[in-house]
């Protein structure tokens, strides 16, 4: 497999992001390309698997053949100067092992950035059990900077959730543990009450964004993919670490702001001001 040639000065930043399609459109494969988007890159993808879901619910997923997964990989890969890569939702252990052993092969000229998703924002779990142990051995230790949020990153460092831990220490033994960068989100912090921290921990630096706690949200549906792919956009664009974090949280913190109602009972994440 190789990828077209094209004048290094001509090139328009593309990306990929690999991972599950939403019907409801707030997460993942949508959330993502929505977020690319908004950053001007252009975005390609790679849809591992199909869910029938809103956001209140995951009522159904169905993988896709592994077959049609691997056609779809490298049909980006081959023809796009792909230089970041976003992973989501994987779901099982082939489709872990499929891209990693594609990717592999392109791991000196492309930046990963993983979101280990595993549970929905509705519980249901979105990686299945005996996945869990594969992500860990085979895909993490590959990419460049993960973004979990503390649940994630507790069962990724394999410490209790109810061990008293600081969320810079928790980012640190991932870093360690891992040798990857880590963007580790404070949503889920039951004792930030009125701010959000998130971490930022790469080689020997230590960051926190703080920020307000925005109070009532009316969903927070596909928060992880779109921090997630905002990241991985801005890093496109040429910005440091820092300064991509920096604008993937305010992305998320706009789109949680200016949520639009699109149905009875049903909000979405959006990134502008919505029309009147």
């Amino acid at each position: 497999m190789r990828r077209v040639n094209n004048k290094k000065d001509d090139l328009y930043p593309t990306v990929l992001t690999i991972g599950g399609s939403d019907s409801g459109g707030g997460a993942g494969i949508q959330a993502d390309l929505r977020a690319f988007y908004y950053f001007k890159v252009f975005g390609t993808s790679v849809i591992t698997a199909v869910t029938a879901q809103n956001p209140n619910i995951v009522a159904d997923i169905h993988p896709v053949p592994i077959k049609n997964l691997k056609s779809q990989l490298i049909s980006v890969l081959s023809a796009f100067s792909v230089s970041h890569i976003k992973i989501g939702m994987l779901f099982s252990v082939e489709i872990i092992e499929v891209i990693t052993e594609i990717l592999s092969e392109y791991s000196n000229s492309v930046k990963l950035i993983v979101d280990p998703l595993m549970i929905s924002t509705s519980g249901r779990p979105l990686l299945e059990k005996n996945a869990v142990q594969i992500l860990k051995n085979l895909l993490i230790p590959m990419a460049d900077i993960i973004t979990p949020n503390l649940p994630e990153a507790h069962i990724l460092a394999e410490i209790n959730p109810e061990e008293d831990i600081s969320s810079e220490k928790l980012a640190e033994i991932l870093t360690k543990k891992y040798d990857t960068a880590v963007l580790l989100t404070g949503g889920h912090s039951k004792e930030q009450i009125e701010k959000v921290i998130d971490i930022l921990c790469f080689e020997d630096s230590l960051y926190s964004i703080s920020n307000p706690r925005i109070k009532n949200c009316r969903t927070t549906h596909g928060t992880g993919c779109s921090v997630s792919a905002a990241l991985t956009a801005c890093l496109a664009n040429g910005m440091s670490p820092y300064e991509a974090a920096e604008k993937a949280v305010q992305y998320v913190r706009m789109s949680l702001k200016n949520t639009i109602k699109i149905g009875e009972n049903a909000h979405a994440l959006w990134p502008c001001k919505p029309k009147k």
